[in-house]
Formats: structure tokens, sequence, C-alpha cells
């Protein structure tokens, strides 16, 4: 049986690396991700549907002058709700417009500071838009209560109450999901809490490319786990050259 243990692969390698902990609000989060990806379905969907539009009124302008109704106006009202319908998707996966020289290198040399400023920004972010929520509220009411529309009566006619309510949505989502950024940071639970250091090694020159060795020092050559040194090649001594 010892014999068994020994040659077992499981127990030769020894336990494995400690599994990392499960990101706060596992429930809540998973629902948030569910309803972000289904707004960013739909902007998806809205996007398809204004291309097919324009394409269909070109053509029907240009082969039998007839032009369809209400384009400009839909593709107006299109843009504004394909920002805010895909806009928590962008925060969500980290591709909002920034500059990472400032962040980067605090994360390298003071991950607690580049922390705290990467939570400022997301403070800030869900300030303003807190401040288009607020003002976007009472157009919405408007809207519904008067029943706006865009186009002229007898052509087209479009309500606005619509676009208004996926600003308000879209605003919503997005004030979630910088707060969840901002517990993702300090809780641990985040992207950014993995830095990598230069040369896509990890901190302390540990190397996360896959190769499965760990670097040490400028060249990547650090100390052997057993102390041991490799050998070292001597170049052969001169030969003199004798009297014959």
């Amino acid at each position: 049986m010892a014999s068994d243990v020994a040659e077992d692969p499981a127990w030769a390698e020894g336990p494995g690396p400690a599994a990392a902990p499960p990101p706060p609000g596992g429930a809540i989060r998973r629902m948030l991700d569910a309803l972000t990806a289904g707004l960013n379905l739909c902007g998806a969907a809205l996007i398809l549907g204004i291309m097919a539009l324009i394409c269909a009124d070109v053509l029907g302008r240009a082969l039998f002058l007839s032009p369809i109704s209400g384009t400009p106006e839909m593709v107006t009202l299109s843009i504004v709700a394909i920002v805010f319908l895909q806009a928590p998707q962008a925060v969500r996966m980290g591709r909002l417009t920034r500059s990472e020289a400032l962040t980067d290198a605090l994360a390298r040399r003071a991950p607690g500071l580049g922390r705290a400023l990467l939570a400022l920004y997301d403070l800030l972010a869900i300030a303003v838009i807190g401040a288009v929520l607020q003002a976007s509220w009472p157009l919405f009411v408007k809207a519904w209560e008067r029943e706006t529309f865009v186009g002229a009566v007898g052509d087209f006619m479009a309500p606005v109450w619509p676009v208004k309510l996926v600003i308000l949505i879209g605003c919503a989502m997005l004030i979630l999901r910088f707060a969840l950024r901002i517990l993702d940071a300090f809780a641990g639970g985040g992207p950014e809490e993995r830095t990598a250091g230069p040369d896509g090694d990890g901190p302390d020159g540990v190397d996360l490319d896959g190769g499965g060795t760990a670097r040490g020092g400028p060249q990547g050559g650090g100390p052997a786990a057993d102390g041991a040194r490799a050998p070292t090649a001597r170049a052969p001594a001169p030969r003199r050259a004798g009297h014959e």
C-alpha cells in the first residue's frame, strides 16, 4: 500500500495551489451579469436593425424614389438607446477608454494606493451618472404623461418615452456596475487584483505565461529550491611551449 501511495502522481506532486476565494455577492453578481448581458444583446440587435433600416432607406430612395419615412428620427433615437444599453457591458469588461499609465504603475509599486485611485474614479462615475439619472427622470415622466413623439402627424410618429426609459435603466445598471467594481477592488474579487510585472511576469518575477517555471532576478535566474548551483565550465589553462 505504501508503494501505491508513493507511485500515485497526485501524492507525488504534492498539494496544488490554493483556490481563489469566490467573488463577493455571488447570486447578486450572477443576476447583474445576466441583466447586463441581456441589455448588451438588445443593443446589438438594435444596431443590426438600424443598419437594415438605413440600407433599405438608401435602396428605396435610389431605386424606387421612395424613402422610408421616419428613418432619420429612428436613427437619432436608436443611437442614444444603444449607448445606454451597451455601456454597462463595457464597464463589466473593463473596456471604458482611459489612460492606464498611472494606474498600472501604482498597481505595481503601491497596490493600495492604486486601488484607492480606481475606487475614487468609480465613485466620481457614480456621482456623474447619478446626476444624469436624476435629470432624466422628470423627462421620462413628461414624455409618458404628454405622449411626446417625434416625426410629423400623418406621416411618421414615434413615442419618445421608450428611449427615456432605456436611459433610466442604463444609468441604474451603470451605477450598480461601478459599485460592484469598488467592492471587487477592496475584496480582492476583481481582475485588477492580479497585476503583472514587466515582461508578462507576475509579482516577484513569477512566470505567468504558462511555462510552469519560476524566475527571479533581472535575467530570470533566481536561486534554486535546493540551494544548489549550476556547474560552471572552466576554460583550459594555456599550454606553454617547451624547448625541443
